[in-house]
C-alpha cells in the first residue's frame, strides 16, 4: 500500500514512475475512519480495475484514518493530508493529485455499485460524451430508497445547470 500526503511545502510526493491509472477515485474525508471502509470495500468489488484512489483528507481531521485504510491493498492508495476548507476543497485537491484520464468522486459514507466505474468508462470510451454522471440510491434508514437524480438531463439542457443547480 502506497500512504503518501502533502508537504508543508503543497509539494505532492508520489512515485511518478508507477504506471498511469485509467481512472483516479477522489474521496474527500473529515474524521470518516468509522464510514471509509464501506467506501473502499466497494471499491474492492468494482468489476474494472484500471484504477487508483486518492483520500483527500482534511486539516481538521483527528481520527485514525492511517490504521482505518492500511488493510486496503487491491489497488494503488494514496492520501493527500492537510486540505483545507469543505467537501468541495477535498475534491478539488483530490482531482489536482490525481493520475488517471478520468476522475470520479465517491464520498467517504457512500458506496459504488460492482459494475459502476466499468459502465461509466465503458461511455466515456465510446468518445460521444465528455462528462457522464448516474442516479444514486438514497437510504435515510426509514426502509425506503430514494433515487436522486428523479429524472435525467433533458436534450438541451445545460449539464451544469442540471447537476450543480436542480
Amino acid at each position: 500500500m502506497e500512504v503518501l500526503a502533502l508537504s508543508d511545502s503543497g509539494e505532492y510526493c508520489r512515485d511518478e514512475s508507477a504506471r498511469r491509472p485509467l481512472v483516479s477515485v477522489v474521496i474527500p474525508t473529515y474524521n470518516s475512519s468509522g464510514v471509509v471502509s464501506r467506501a473502499l470495500h466497494s471499491l474492492e468489488r468494482q468489476t474494472f480495475t484500471d484504477f487508483e484512489v486518492v483520500i483527500a483528507d482534511s486539516a481538521r481531521s483527528t481520527d485514525d484514518l492511517p490504521r482505518r485504510i492500511a488493510a486496503y491493498n487491491k489497488f494503488p492508495l494514496c492520501v493527500v493530508t492537510g486540505v483545507r476548507g469543505k467537501g468541495a476543497d477535498g475534491r478539488n485537491v483530490g482531482w489536482q493529485a490525481a493520475r488517471g484520464r478520468y476522475v470520479a468522486f465517491l464520498d467517504s459514507d457512500d458506496e459504488f455499485l460492482p459494475s459502476k466505474l466499468a459502465t461509466c468508462v465503458a461511455s466515456l470510451e465510446q468518445g460521444w460524451a465528455d462528462v457522464v454522471y448516474s442516479q444514486v440510491f438514497v437510504e435515510r434508514g426509514v426502509g425506503r430508497l430514494w433515487i436522486k437524480p428523479w429524472r435525467g438531463v433533458v436534450e438541451g439542457e445545460n449539464i451544469y445547470d442540471y447537476m450543480l443547480v436542480d
